[in-house]
């Protein structure tokens, strides 16, 4: 009998999750060139290149996950190497939550100051303001 119980309450999450799922927004991708991040809003500015959304408002969220950031070539110098590997010293020693976004909101400034790009998923209209799902700070292509 408790067998049973312990079955029935799986399914029934299963079949909620699910359904949570089917109606969400559609979640999309997208690599923003940044030009401004704004503290107050945990919101980032930023170009979505070969698309119209220019400027886009990308929001982070409590649920916003921060993934390692991929450096890129050493060769012509690039000014984002720098930030990136302070952001993946962050991402390593602090635990994803609020320590993590309020640790990683100077390194999001400087990003945004040198131009350089962060890769997201997100759901929601760029144009007025996506809550991102997913970040991680890569370097343009120059």
């Amino acid at each position: 009998m408790r067998h049973l119980k312990i079955s029935a309450l799986l399914v029934a999450t299963s079949v909620m999750t699910l359904a949570a799922v089917g109606n969400s927004e559609e979640t999309k991708f997208a690599r923003v060139k940044l030009s401004d991040f704004v503290r107050d809003t945990n919101t980032m500015v930023g170009a979505v290149p070969g698309t119209e959304i220019n400027p886009g408002y990308f929001k982070r969220v409590e649920a916003t996950l921060h993934l390692p950031g991929i450096g890129g070539p050493n060769y012509p110098p690039n000014p984002c190497n720098a930030h990136i590997s302070v952001y993946n010293k962050i991402i390593d020693k602090v635990p994803e939550g609020p320590g993590r976004m309020n640790a990683t909101l100077s390194v999001l400034t400087n990003l945004a100051r040198s131009s350089c790009c962060v890769d997201t998923s997100y759901t929601g209209d760029a144009a007025s303001e996506a809550s991102v799902l997913v970040l991680r700070p890569v370097a343009c292509d120059l």
